[in-house]
């Protein structure tokens, strides 16, 4: 079999983010040629991807194989990984935020199953860009979970949105004449939203609750301390 190499021009992602959903796959360019360095021109070659986890030799998370490509006059060839035809592993399955990934390249340049192995190197910062899909938009949280304290309810998704606790508003929560009118929508303050005792006169600045402001018996006798709601 013909001795050959690989000139790599370029390893990149195609992943600018259309209608929020990011591309699953990257472009791989390189000029193909022979032991001698002479451009393998108009030429079908095949080639098997491998996305390794962890090392140059670590367990393999991804492969995938391109098999009769055509170079153009100038040796060049162009593969988007994560489109070809998947040997092992599933290319939107991997983790990339959980591990350093690499990618190995072998090629027949026959356009054949003969592969031989090219090159094996690491993905840097490009490829990570799929990572940012797992956090795109919506209720896309993976494993990750929103930690809060009981002053919150809700997990964050949009079927159930964080909101404020029954009792979640204390008056260590509340901020010295913090609370202005234009601050409550009508209707906003009610008794469950109030701990014992959160209301006190250095929180409310002097006119910021009117009436349209609170629910009929939402300030009871147990949630403001002694003087803070004046005439």
């Amino acid at each position: 079999m013909k001795n050959f190499t690989l000139f790599i021009l370029a390893l990149f992602l195609g992943v600018a983010v259309l209608s929020a959903q990011t591309p699953q796959s990257f472009r791989y360019q390189a000029v193909a040629r022979d032991n001698s360095g002479n451009v393998l021109a108009n030429q079908s070659v095949s080639f098997r991807i491998s996305i390794l986890s962890g090392s140059v030799s670590g367990a393999l998370a991804y492969s995938e194989t391109h098999t009769h490509i055509n170079t153009n006059a100038f040796g060049l060839v162009e593969l988007e990984i994560g489109k070809g035809t998947p040997v092992s592993g599933t290319f939107s399955s991997i983790e990339w935020g959980n591990d350093s990934y690499y990618v190995r390249i072998e090629m027949d340049p026959e356009g054949g199953t003969a592969y031989q192995e090219l090159s094996t190197s690491q993905l840097l910062s490009v490829p990570y860009a799929l990572h940012a899909n797992t956090v795109r938009i919506g209720d896309n949280w993976g494993t990750d979970n929103v930690i809060t304290d009981a002053s919150l309810t809700g997990n964050g998704t949009v079927a159930s949105p964080l909101q404020i606790a029954n009792n979640g508003v204390t008056s260590a929560k509340i901020l010295d004449g913090s609370i202005v009118s234009v601050d409550l929508a009508n209707s906003a303050v009610t008794t469950a939203k109030l701990g014992s005792l959160a209301v006190s006169t250095d929180k409310i600045q002097n006119s910021a609750v009117t009436v349209d402001k609170l629910l009929n018996n939402a300030v009871t006798t147990d949630k403001t301390n002694g003087g803070a709601v004046t005439g």
